[in-house]
């Protein structure tokens, strides 16, 4: 078994969103989160969620 934990991006502040969920990406986020995804890529296309 293979698991991977892949961790939320740097997000909006929480004071200003009811939930974490509603919580958007800041810009610096999408770029952080969009490199260390890339690094992942093919193991993460490969997934297999049955």
């Amino acid at each position: 078994m293979q698991l991977y934990l892949i961790r939320h991006g740097i997000a909006g502040e929480r004071a200003e969103y009811a939930t974490d969920a509603e919580r958007p990406l800041t810009e610096a986020g999408r770029k952080k989160h969009g490199v260390s995804l890339s690094a992942y890529s093919p193991a993460i296309c490969a997934l297999s969620l049955s």
